[in-house]
């Protein structure tokens, strides 16, 4: 990492090596009181000061130099921390050789795109605020694109009806679990499908409530394009925009995660008259929520919508509807179905990320995974990142659409088997797959990143601990150092070396998780050069991965 502090800032035309940044505050950390003798050892330098400070040009850098505290040990204790720490190391040169061997692999390249017969298939995230009615519309949409026989819903209907909750009836296609169903949210990431006249449309109904925000990040990183749904009614829209409301948080999320092409459904538009102003007036207000939080999509369309009475969703209104008293725009299915496919999928590099784990046994896994880019069939050599484990695809199939050649491409919600030297490993969510080689995805303990911090309640400072989340991947974190703080959206430093980053600040930061992760540079890949910091709960801000180790 000797040459990140170059990277931060002499790299800028702005540098000034005669510049003294001396008066960065060091975060000081308050040791809890042991009642043993103590010895205290003479006050050293890091052993990287010198580079650092022949780097800055500082000269009072070695005046805060840390002070270690020795504590005498018991010598069973002393033996055992020098095996885990033997132990440790061990495993540290067992991951070095396995990613010199992952680099050195010889594959064969082929490059393979989707066949001109099929369908471009796209991922659509649904998102919203709790009772905005999010799955009763996608749920309405697939009954009527005929992905949803009638027995099925009569068997919804009359259920629901039993529990005192018939309106949630077409949710109930999307929140088939129990608790989902008792409590009327939505908690995991429900999934479904269907046709339009030019795509294969994958639905992710992602969770509105912010105790499941995780969740919601999880689905938000596999779409390639997403749908907003509102409540429109009156005050219940206004509280989703307001400072802490859902609807800004999830628009901050979707944008920070990747989604360029946005779709609002103006729900619940029938509550109001199907009134022309309430609409404008939604729109305008959400737009100056977007432009106040500086979230920007590539595209935002607007469409006015009943989900419950399903009107506007997969055809226009009747002529005689009142609401084609002034409006003859798309319908939420037409919409889709314009929606640009994503540049990742014109991408050889493979790169998959296992977003859940059916089953597992020591010698092979089964799990949902999203092809990010590049293509995956059956007898594939890959690794499985960050623990670098080879291993080979063993089948891959999809519960959505069924490939005529066995072959898989960038998109697509695949079950694969993987079969290996799997006992190793703590499967879960958040794994990646990918080839050996010069296309090898290096996991990264440490990282430089342009961060954006959202309204965050205090200062962030050096040291402060956070959590990254990045595709399905999630990990603990510290924000170890502050290079810079930068001019919003471009690289001009406003500040070097700054002593704590405010709200809204846009900076050049180093992150180091608690283990390696399985991210790489943006301009590598977007998808795992994309991530969202967390604190306490609560979205802090967002960033990007510039440079790696």
């Amino acid at each position: 990492m000797a040459n990140y502090t170059k990277y931060a800032l002499e790299d800028y035309d702005d540098y000034d090596e005669d510049d003294d940044y001396s008066d960065q505050d060091t975060p000081v950390i308050a040791a809890k009181t042991v009642n043993k003798p103590v010895q205290k050892a003479p006050v050293k330098t890091p052993a990287n000061m010198d580079v650092l400070n022949s780097k800055l040009g500082k000269t009072k850098i070695h005046d805060v130099a840390q002070q270690k505290v020795v504590i005498t040990e018991d010598p069973g204790v002393a033996r055992k921390r020098h095996d885990s720490e033997s132990h440790a190391a061990d495993l540290n040169q067992l991951f070095i050789n396995r990613k010199k061997e992952m680099l050195k692999c010889k594959i064969k390249k082929e490059t393979k795109s989707r066949p001109k017969s099929e369908k471009d298939i796209i991922n659509i995230v649904i998102a919203g605020d709790v009772d905005s009615g999010k799955s009763t519309t996608m749920g309405h949409l697939l009954y009527l694109s005929g992905k949803v026989d009638e027995r099925t819903h009569k068997k919804n209907l009359a259920e629901a009806t039993n529990k005192g909750k018939a309106s949630f009836a077409f949710a109930w296609l999307l929140d088939a679990n129990e608790e989902e169903r008792d409590r009327g949210v939505t908690m995991g990431v429900g999934k479904a499908s269907f046709d339009t006249q030019n795509k294969r449309v994958i639905i992710l109904d992602a969770p509105g409530h912010k105790d499941f925000i995780p969740n919601m990040i999880s689905g938000a990183a596999q779409g390639d394009a997403a749908i907003l749904v509102l409540n429109s009614t009156i005050g219940e829209f206004e509280k989703g925009i307001s400072i802490g409301g859902q609807t800004t948080e999830h628009s901050y999320l979707l944008a920070n995660l990747g989604i360029k092409h946005l779709i609002v459904a103006a729900n619940k538009l029938d509550t109001v008259n199907w009134s022309k102003e309430r609409f404008n007036d939604v729109s305008e207000m959400l737009m100056d929520s977007l432009k106040e939080s500086n979230i920007s999509f590539t595209s935002v369309t607007f469409i006015p919508i009943s989900g419950l009475k399903g009107i506007n969703l997969h055809s226009k209104a009747p002529n005689n509807h009142p609401l084609r008293k002034w409006y003859n725009g798309d319908c939420i299915f037409e919409a889709i179905d314009k929606i640009r496919n994503p540049e990742s999928h014109k991408s050889n590099k493979l790169r998959v990320v296992i977003s859940s784990i059916i089953g597992v046994t020591d010698k092979s896994i089964t799990a949902s995974c999203k092809i990010i880019s590049g293509h995956l069939e059956a007898g594939m050599q890959v690794y499985i990142i960050p623990s670098i484990h080879p291993c080979k695809i063993k089948c891959v199939d999809s519960d959505e659409f069924l490939s005529g050649s066995g072959t898989y491409y960038a998109g697509d919600q695949v079950v694969a088997t993987i079969v290996g030297k799997l006992d190793e490993i703590q499967m879960s969510a958040g794994l990646s797959l990918c080839s050996g080689g010069e296309d090898a995805l290096v996991p990264v303990s440490k990282f430089v990143a342009k961060i954006v911090l959202s309204g965050v309640k205090i200062p962030i400072i050096s040291g402060v601990k956070v959590e990254i989340f990045s595709h399905s991947l999630w990990a603990p974190c510290t924000i170890k150092k502050l290079y810079a703080t930068m001019e919003p959206n471009s690289y001009i430093v406003k500040a070097k070396s700054p002593r704590l980053l405010r709200p809204h600040d846009s900076a050049l930061v180093e992150i180091e998780t608690e283990f390696p992760v399985n991210l790489e540079p943006f301009k590598l890949c977007e998808a795992f050069g994309r991530f969202t910091l967390r604190h306490n709960g609560e979205t802090i801000g967002s960033g990007i991965v510039e440079l790696t180790d």
